[in-house]
């Protein structure tokens, strides 16, 4: 089991701000992100890792993006919560379709099955990063062919679906 290194502490608009602490997973992805000048988390939920990015000064700014009215309104009250609210805008909506396109240089997709991320990469992204692991080990132990249309059936859907739309930019986690 890896040590999560210590979470810095926000800040805003020069305010120290409580710390944000991000579970094992969503620190795994923020720390592939790359600085940037906007993120765009598509699936954004409750906003933790635009609002992560920022305090740790990675990212200029975000547009936290959710279908559902709900996990998006938590995102919202959260950017308010670390101070964040000019920083990154929240916006309800399907997939790619609540950016205009070039509006940011990085977009996020986590936490998605491969249908949904078909259906996004026909909106056509420039680069696809796929986080396809199980989560827990033990299963591919239990039942290998869970493993296998996880990781490896998966992984081949997402590389045709990159070939078939012109993604040139393909990064795997497993």
């Amino acid at each position: 089991m890896r040590t999560r290194p210590p979470v810095s502490t926000l800040i805003a608009r020069g305010e120290k701000k409580e710390k944000a602490v991000l579970s094992d997973r969503l620190l795994a992805i923020s720390e592939l992100i790359s600085p940037c000048d906007t993120l765009a988390d598509i699936g954004c939920d409750h906003g933790w890792i635009p609002i992560y990015l920022a305090g740790q000064q990675q990212i200029r700014r975000a547009i936290a993006c959710d279908l559902r009215p709900g996990p998006l309104s938590r995102a919202k009250e959260n950017c308010s919560q670390y101070g964040l609210q000019e920083q990154i805008e929240t916006r309800l909506g399907d997939g790619l379709s609540p950016l205009t396109p070039g509006e940011a240089d990085t977009i996020l997709i986590a936490g998605m099955g491969g249908p949904l991320l078909i259906r996004i990469l026909e909106e056509h992204p420039d680069v696809v990063i796929n986080f396809a692991a199980e989560s827990h080990v033990d299963r591919s132990i239990e039942d290998p062919g869970v493993f296998l249309q996880t990781n490896i059936m998966g992984t081949a859907v997402l590389l045709d679906a990159c070939i078939k739309y012109g993604i040139q930019r393909y990064h795997q986690v497993s």
